[in-house]
């Protein structure tokens, strides 16, 4: 689990240092993770920066948690917590809605197709 679009050649649009900004443990991190392309070997290392919220050791363990999670949000009235979401998403909605057409060009870009097609020679090897 992790950022690892420069690890194959897709440089990170701006709405993915915002998202992993908000979402991460701290910008400095998080900043660091998108330049370097960061996995997370285990579990415990995703938790600890930040792209999970809770581990469990078992399945029924996850679905009890997950309940609980859904009983929680279904106590909040609807509309007051789509709001308190959009306002705390704001900016990075904006990113959103102006960037899509640029990592499409890098997308179908000669650099990232080269990168791409040698990570898919490298998978089929395995």
């Amino acid at each position: 689990m992790g950022l690892n679009e420069t690890r194959v050649g897709l440089a990170p649009p701006p709405w993915l240092h915002a998202l992993a900004r908000l979402n991460l443990s701290n910008a400095r991190t998080a900043d660091w993770m998108v330049q370097v392309g960061h996995l997370c070997e285990t579990p415990e290392e995703a938790l600890k920066y930040g792209f999970l919220d809770h581990i469990e050791d078992s399945e029924e363990g996850a679905e009890e948690h997950a309940i609980a999670q859904l009983k929680r949000l279904a106590d909040i009235p609807w509309n007051a917590r789509v709001s308190a979401k959009l306002g705390a998403r704001k900016e990075l909605l904006q990113l959103l809605d102006g960037d899509l057409l640029e990592t499409v060009d890098c997308i179908v870009g000669d650099e990232f197709q080269t990168v791409a097609t040698a990570l898919m020679a490298s998978l089929k090897k395995k």
